[in-house]
């Protein structure tokens, strides 16, 4: 998958050849310039989440709940595959019961730190504990 100039936000993490690196204004005047895209998104992982300091809470044996402070996405491994939502967590009349009402996947980081960006007005801090 290639990326789009309007996809992206300064700072975000991108692939291009080997490593992940952070994304320029001048990397975003290129992308927006070129059909012919060298910048590729990074899959979001468990890694990267702890990463971005998330702490994880396992609902059961297929849902991860992923949380900064009020921020939380789940992981879910449902039918062999792995992806993350983002939705509203509620409390329904179990306060040890979490539902989630997902309306977004989240595939790729830079996906995470925009949404986490849009819900938060400030972004993401790495630990780069795993190196990734």
């Amino acid at each position: 998958m290639n990326l789009n100039a309007n996809e992206v936000r300064i700072g975000n993490y991108v692939t291009i050849g080997d490593g992940p690196f952070q994304i320029s204004a001048n990397d975003i005047k290129k992308m927006s310039e070129s059909d012919n895209h060298i910048y590729k998104p990074i899959p979001l992982n468990d890694a990267w989440l702890t990463d971005f300091k998330l702490t994880k809470k396992e609902l059961d044996a297929y849902d991860n709940m992923w949380y900064l402070d009020l921020f939380t996405i789940f992981s879910d491994n449902y039918n062999h595959e792995h992806y993350y939502t983002y939705g509203l967590l509620t409390r329904l009349d179990n306060p040890n019961v979490c539902n989630s009402h997902s309306g977004l996947i989240v595939k790729y980081v830079h996906q995470l730190q925009n949404l986490f960006f849009a819900t938060n007005y400030e972004e993401m801090e790495r630990t780069n504990e795993y190196g990734v």
